[in-house]
């Protein structure tokens, strides 16, 4: 069973960001413009072309079935434009470089990983990517992504667990005899071990182990960080079942408790943060050509004039 409610993501160079668009339109020759940055049709285009030309999914088709493939590739590709010219803007204001050959290493080692470079290149194309835009692109991207993380590093913050353990069983009947039995004097943890269905956590005794507020899922969570040290509670119902619980414990959890998983995790959280807040803050306008912007999602949609040469 997982109690989690949500695990913690990195920040990606895909993730779904809010971004402004009130931008001036673009030219004929333009796919998008990001804070005054031009991103070319070419740019968006050749990518797409030469991933469709090496898998071969548009041979045979005509104009119609051809653009239902073509035209939605455009627009991922040129919101992963977008995406990493906010990205390198930021950068540049905070003088983050990418290390001289640090591009070059993970290029040579993702290559590696699947059987070379042609493999990875047919990899790459059955997406709708070009091998020349994942390394002249992607892949810097990600290391400036890396590099940000000392930035947020200073504002990694004291937080509070709590440690709680659980029974967890079927019925809410179950639940009622179980809290009649702990009521009786019987042990916690002894009971946890006979009668808790919950596998992770039986063989300790029910324990769960310091855990922060929204670790668990929702009624979970909220039982726990509502209860007094030492009270038992319950039932509580989870799509798992039944619980009954008991916080043992609230102690502080300072940056230098955190596993290196951790803060990887917690920074990760920051990082997310500072780069919404920056795309936010972005003015992005794109060529009704390609379709429009949705700041919403962070991600080029179908507009009315998709697919023109205008």
């Amino acid at each position: 069973m997982r109690l989690a409610s949500r695990p913690l993501t990195a920040a990606t160079v895909g993730l779904a960001l809010l971004l402004g668009a009130c931008a001036p339109e673009v030219s004929a020759s333009e796919a998008a413009v990001v804070d005054g940055h031009a991103i070319s049709r070419g740019e968006v285009e050749e990518p797409v072309r030469d991933a469709l030309n090496r898998s071969g999914a548009v041979e045979g088709l005509d104009a119609d079935e051809r653009a239902q493939i073509v035209e939605p590739l455009q627009r991922r590709v040129l919101s992963l434009l977008i995406q990493a010219a906010v990205i390198r803007d930021l950068a540049d204001e905070e003088g983050i470089e990418v290390a001289p050959g640090r591009v070059d290493e993970r290029f040579e080692a993702d290559a590696a990983s699947v059987g070379g470079e042609e493999e990875l290149a047919d990899l790459l194309a059955q997406q709708g990517l070009s091998l020349g835009l994942y390394r002249d692109v992607l892949l810097p991207t990600q290391e400036l992504v890396e590099g940000m993380r000392e930035l947020v590093a200073d504002d990694l913050e004291s937080t509070v667990a709590r440690e709680a353990r659980h029974i967890l069983v079927e019925s809410d009947a179950e639940a009622q005899d179980i809290l009649r039995e702990l009521a009786g004097g019987a042990d916690f943890g002894e009971l946890a071990e006979e009668r808790s269905t919950d596998p992770g956590s039986a063989a300790q005794g029910g324990e769960l182990g310091p855990r922060e507020r929204g670790f668990f899922v929702d009624a979970f969570d909220e039982a726990v960080w509502a209860s007094a040290i030492g009270e038992i509670v319950g039932p509580v119902q989870t799509q798992f079942g039944f619980h009954v619980i008991e916080v043992l414990d609230e102690t502080e959890v300072t940056p230098d408790d955190l596993s290196p998983e951790e803060r990887r995790q917690r920074l990760d959280v920051l990082l997310d943060q500072l780069l919404e807040a920056r795309f936010a803050a972005a003015e992005v306008t794109v060529s009704s050509r390609f379709g429009v912007w949705n700041a919403l999602t962070g991600t080029v949609e179908p507009g009315p004039e998709v697919g023109s040469d205008g």
